[in-house]
């Protein structure tokens, strides 16, 4: 019965663990976006320069220092890239189709 009770409780520490790095990642994701929502309205019609360079230029708005960028960069996986490219590749089409600003748009005009 104990070994049991044992077993469980690492299940319940190793669940809470795993949920604390997912709220940690989505906190990051959405500071991320956040800071690219706000990059200057001159960027409207700019083409789409990929899901790196987005995430470079979030990361240089957000004041990091220039040597850090590369290592977070690389820190991301091809398929963690791959995810985000697709949904902000989308959202840049429909920003650019409606003149509206990538990295910085009223949620009321969207």
């Amino acid at each position: 019965m104990k070994r049991k009770q044992k077993e469980d409780s690492k299940r319940r520490a190793k669940r809470k663990r795993l949920l604390e790095d997912l709220e940690r990642k989505w906190k990051s994701l959405k500071d991320q976006w956040r800071v690219l929502l706000q990059k200057k309205s001159s960027d409207v019609g700019a083409p789409y320069p990929g899901c790196r360079e987005a995430i470079r230029e979030s990361y240089k708005r957000r004041g990091l220092a220039e040597d850090c960028i590369p290592v977070l960069l690389a820190s991301l996986s091809d398929n963690t890239i791959k995810q985000y490219n697709a949904s902000l590749q989308k959202w840049w089409t429909f920003c650019s189709e409606d003149n509206l600003d990538v990295f910085n748009s009223d949620s009321k005009l969207v």
